[in-house]
């Protein structure tokens, strides 16, 4: 089984990339943009017990995804794009 949450430096690597280009963004004037930290998406404690196999959720994963997404979500559908 794979070590979902290993932290190897290629995984780092991409994260570090993706969160510095997003800060950029936001930085430069983008508003529309938000970042959802795939580190925190399953929660910070017991994430062993949010996945079927330590990869594919299952239904505590899921509902752990949804109270991380929802408030990000609802924000955005709610103020809308700033265009």
């Amino acid at each position: 089984v794979p070590d979902l949450y290993k932290n190897n430096a290629n995984s780092e690597e991409r994260y570090l990339l993706l969160r510095d280009n997003y800060e950029k963004a936001v930085a430069s004037g983008d508003k529309n943009l938000r970042f959802i930290d795939g580190k925190t998406l399953l929660g910070l404690t017991e994430r062993d017990t949010c996945t079927v196999d330590n990869l594919h959720p299952n239904d505590l994963g899921f509902f752990r995804m949804a109270e991380t997404v929802y408030p990000v979500l609802k924000e955005v559908l709610e103020k809308g794009l700033h265009i």
